[in-house]
């Protein structure tokens, strides 16, 4: 990960570091993708590293531990299914109930922290209410609020920026030696983040399910183009959206949101527009759809998102969203 893009983030740690003023927990808060565990993992090599210099070495031997995942005081917790659950905590503390092995400073980095169940969280909250002995919490999460207050007044709080359009350019262009004008399609895609930025680049599999969306979806301005009855219309897409992985789902509604987003925007403000690509088909629909329709159709396929990451029924709930949809 470059440090450029998180300069800020950076210097907060370095200056840490420096004044040897570590506290025992942070937080690490941002989209998906933009680098935090990285960061976090380049940390805890930092504090270990035999020859840290603005950095980790990368070479001593604590560093290559920690980076194949073998350091015995380096823990990374990550969700099991949805959940980080009550087992996965205590667990934690039975490793902490003892000294540490060989690292300077112990580093338990906890992975999408937003994830842990009641009482995973209020178990943590203990550990962090009386830390252990040289061991440092970090916690990533894409909004801090989505934490306990109680835990998030024991951390400090790091905020990681999404990674300018024209750095994430760049990249691209240096790390795969893609022309600029792709890479600027992929970079504004992306949204600012590395692991969408890299996907894009990898595969074609993104932008075919995009296209694959906004042909198969109605209320987007493309359903005069089909013979097919409106209700008929609403029951394929809902059926063949509800087939869907739940990932690759909420990947779908994303891309949903964005493109009816880029509506919202290509009249007045087309150099926000994040697909590029397809200005002249946007700027074609944004005449036939008021600007408050497309807000109430942002807000129904952001009500679909909120009800899937609930656990509602899955084809009920794309049923509803679909019907709205069309219905506006």
């Amino acid at each position: 990960m470059d440090a450029e893009a998180h300069q800020k983030a950076h210097q907060w740690l370095h200056c840490m570091l420096e004044n040897d003023s570590i506290p025992h927990a942070l937080i690490f808060s941002g989209i998906k993708g933009v680098g935090k565990q990285t960061m976090a993992r380049a940390f805890a090599m930092t504090l270990n590293c035999y020859v840290p210099h603005n950095g980790p070495c990368g070479k001593c031997r604590p560093c290559r531990k920690i980076l194949s995942g073998n350091h015995p005081d380096y823990h990374h917790i990550i969700p099991q299914g949805p959940l980080i659950k009550i087992e996965r905590i205590r667990e934690l503390i039975n490793i902490l109930s003892m000294k540490p092995y060989e690292a300077t400073i112990r580093v338990i980095i906890i992975a999408e922290a937003q994830t842990m169940n009641p009482e995973a969280g209020n178990a943590l909250l203990k550990l962090l209410e009386e830390p252990p002995d040289k061991t440092i919490f970090i916690l990533t999460v894409m909004e801090e609020s989505d934490l306990l207050s109680t835990i998030i007044s024991r951390c400090q709080s790091i905020r990681f920026s999404p990674v300018p359009a024209n750095l994430m350019t760049s990249m691209l262009v240096s790390k795969y030696q893609i022309n600029p004008d792709k890479a600027a399609l992929i970079a504004s895609l992306a949204q600012g983040s590395y692991l969408k930025a890299f996907q894009l680049a990898e595969s074609s599999e993104w932008l075919t399910r995009r296209n694959w969306l906004l042909a198969m979806l109605p209320g987007l301005g493309i359903l005069q183009d089909s013979n097919l009855r409106m209700e008929t219309l609403s029951l394929i897409s809902a059926e063949q959206l509800a087939g869907l992985s739940k990932e690759i789902l909420g990947e779908v509604l994303e891309i949903l949101k964005t493109w009816l987003r880029d509506l919202v925007m290509v009249k007045d403000h087309p150099e926000h527009v994040i697909n590029l690509d397809l200005i002249p088909r946007l700027k074609k629909i944004t005449g036939q759809i008021t600007i408050s329709t497309l807000i109430t159709k942002i807000n129904a396929v952001h009500t679909a998102q909120k009800q899937l990451i609930s656990n509602s029924n899955v084809r009920l709930t794309m049923e509803f969203m679909v019907i709205k949809l069309l219905s506006l």
